[in-house]
Parts: C-alpha cells; sequence; structure tokens
C-alpha cells in the first residue's frame, strides 16, 4: 500500500484510529497516523493471485490467512495500541490473537507489495517494526524489479539477511513447511497488467 504523509504531530492510538470516520486508510507507526491511497491495479492482481495460493494451502489447516484491509494491532495492547497496520497479506496461527475488527498481536507471516511511494516505509520503517514486534517471516515484492527478499526471524529475535527471488524462481517459506508460491504463475495470469515491468527486467 502507499503511504502518502504522516497526518500530524498528535500521538494516536488505535481509539482514536476507530474515531475517523473519513472514507480514507490510515496506519499508526508508535502513535504517528499515516494516511494510506488506494493501491494501483498490478498491485492488486498479483495480491489476488496470492491469496489464492495461500488459501489452498492453508485451507483445513489451523493457520489463517488475511488479506488487506484489516487492521494489525502488533503491540497486543487493543485500544491503546500504538503501532497499527495493514499488511497486503498475512497469515496468523495463534487463534486467540483473531479478533473480530482485526489482529491483537504480531501475525506469523507477513507480505508486503511495494509501490514507488511506500518504498522506504516497507524496506525500512516497517521491517524495523515487524522485527520489532516478533513477525517470524517478512516477505517483500518488489513489482517493478522482479525480486521478493524474504527476512527471517532468528533466536536473537533480528531479522536474518534477506534471501532473494527472482519472479521465475519458486518462493519457499522457512516456518511453513511446504508452502511454495510462484509468482510466475501470477504474471502469466496478469501479462496486460504486468507488461511494461516484464519488459524492464526481461522476464518471460
Amino acid at each position: 500500500m502507499e503511504n502518502l504523509a504522516y497526518k500530524d504531530a498528535k500521538e494516536y492510538t488505535y481509539k482514536d484510529l476507530e474515531k475517523i470516520d473519513d472514507n480514507n486508510r490510515y496506519e499508526i507507526y508508535d502513535g504517528r497516523l499515516t494516511l494510506m491511497s488506494a493501491p494501483s491495479t498490478k498491485h492488486q492482481a498479483v495480491l489476488a493471485d496470492l491469496m489464492v495460493q495461500f488459501s489452498g494451502f492453508f485451507k483445513d489447516k489451523k493457520c489463517v490467512p488475511f488479506v488487506a484491509p484489516l487492521d494489525i494491532r502488533l503491540d497486543g495492547k487493543g485500544k491503546k495500541s500504538k503501532n497499527v497496520v495493514q499488511p497486503d497479506l498475512l497469515v496468523v496461527c495463534d487463534e486467540d490473537k483473531i479478533k473480530e475488527n482485526g489482529i491483537d498481536g504480531a501475525p506469523d507471516l507477513v507480505i508486503e507489495i511495494l509501490s514507488k511511494s511506500n518504498r522506504y516505509h516497507d524496506l525500512i520503517y516497517k521491517m524495523n517494526l515487524y522485527q520489532r514486534f516478533g513477525v517470524r517471516e517478512y516477505w517483500i515484492i518488489d513489482i517493478e524489479n522482479g525480486m521478493i527478499l524474504i527476512c527471517e526471524l532468528n533466536e536473537g529475535n533480528l531479522f536474518n539477511f534477506p534471501k532473494s527471488y527472482k519472479i521465475k524462481e519458486k518462493i519457499e517459506s522457512s516456518i511453513f513447511k511446504g508452502l511454495e508460491i510462484s509468482l510466475e504463475e501470477t504474471f502469466k495470469n496478469n501479462q496486460n497488467l504486468l507488461k511494461e515491468d516484464e519488459e524492464r527486467y526481461n522476464y518471460g
């Protein structure tokens, strides 16, 4: 998703966020309210295809995949939470974290699809945020450059150096054995939307 700007200098909580009724989408980073814009069509096409693959893998399993928009209160503090995000796709294995109005606590896996205006947030700030709150695996999908980065949380509660994949390669999860995702099929299914990116990194 695209992060446009910090709203103001006030320190926000999820309780404050619930009171906002302006049809916009927001995230909160350490109390800072951030306005988000609507995603692009190619972003949504990739996300929809990924959700189909994840839904198939996790069918009849304990862990549950979710897709944005959904509020994730990373610190698990409910209305007092000062860190609320809406990752593109996530997987939660602890059913106690699943609430009617979102997720209380860190997901096991988070996926963000990069947009031009959110690269800094997803690659730097949100990566640090996910690491701090114990997300076990973080996938970053860079459509424009045809790359996928996977960060895994180690025993020291720090992300290991990211594993890098190309679009043609199968993406393998380290925490969910047997979960292999093909973005090559995603791109083939959406060639009309992703043609410019295909030509840029010589895919196909």
